[in-house]
């Protein structure tokens, strides 16, 4: 569902998609959990299973690439789109759609575990 930029959605579509039964699965975890969790509690990206399962050089390399992840261009508008994912997420459930689950697995900080 477009990563969330571009919620809210429109009514009639919302309607139609939930009474055609048609699933929706909503990319939001990353948004509204990953970033602000990771900047309540940033010693989540050093888990020690991954200095165990990574060779030493991709270990230093994984661990660089989060020094200053609050500025990667990926989170920019993490606010805004934090409150759009609620929106469109609220709409989708209020509309009674079938909705899936998955994992926002492979995007940043949201590791295959």
């Amino acid at each position: 569902m477009g990563s969330d930029k571009n919620a809210p959605f429109d009514n009639d579509l919302i309607l139609e998609i939930a009474h055609k039964g048609i699933p929706v699965v909503q990319t939001i975890a990353h948004r509204i959990w990953i970033y602000p969790d990771t900047v309540a509690f940033p010693e989540r990206l050093r888990d020690p299973m991954f200095e165990s399962d990574l060779p030493a050089d991709w270990y230093s390399e994984f661990q660089r690439s989060f020094e200053n992840f609050h500025r990667n261009d990926y989170f920019r508008n993490v606010e805004r789109e934090t409150r759009r994912a609620r929106i469109a997420a609220r709409q989708f459930i209020e509309a009674d759609a079938v909705m899936g689950v998955g994992t926002d697995g492979g995007s940043p900080m949201n590791f295959h575990t």
